[in-house]
């Protein structure tokens, strides 16, 4: 009896002046993994985004130079790709990033360019190759910068510190 009580019921919704249209489908549940993307914005105008879901020409050579053949679960390190806006009038320098841990515990964010020091081979040259070069942040401009995250996993970082001791900004985790 329940079987045709309910193919009634889907019949009666398909029926005009019933709706028409099947119901809609359910939510889908609630995302539980970690972005990898977090935002902020200075006291001074410097903007940032750092990024460790990016995959461009120099994330991916970065990874195969510092973690070669790494499967994703099996990930020794992180590769961020930061993004920093100056909405200021004069050149700010390159900031310090650290990942906070949801502990409290913080790690360093080391420069790419520092990470490959040492490294020897054909990945670590083309990863250097396409480096960016910035020194600076130009006054109402732009640079990129890739960052390397070790010891901690993605999962685990509640927020990034951008700057020098306790007058860094936080970036918070957001969902793009």
């Amino acid at each position: 009896m329940r079987r045709s009580a309910a193919a009634a019921l889907a019949a009666a919704a398909l029926l005009p002046g019933c709706g028409g249209r099947p119901a809609a489908p359910p939510e889908p549940p609630a995302r539980t993994e970690v972005s990898g993307y977090f935002v902020g914005r200075s006291d001074t105008g410097l903007g940032a985004a750092v990024d460790f879901s990016g995959f461009d020409d120099t994330s991916l050579a970065l990874r195969e130079a510092l973690d070669p053949g790494a499967r994703p679960d099996r990930r020794r390190l992180e590769i961020g790709i930061v993004s920093l806006v100056n909405s200021g009038d004069v050149p700010v320098a390159l900031p310090a990033f650290r990942a906070v841990g949801r502990d409290g515990r913080e790690v360093p964010l080391a420069p790419a360019g520092r990470a490959l020091a040492g490294r020897r081979g054909a990945a670590a040259a083309r990863a250097r190759e396409l480096l960016p070069r910035a020194r600076a942040v130009p006054a109402q401009g732009t640079a990129t910068l890739y960052v390397v995250l070790e010891g901690m996993r993605i999962a685990d970082v509640a927020e990034v510190a951008m700057g020098f001791g306790p007058a860094s900004t936080r970036l918070r985790p957001e969902e793009r």
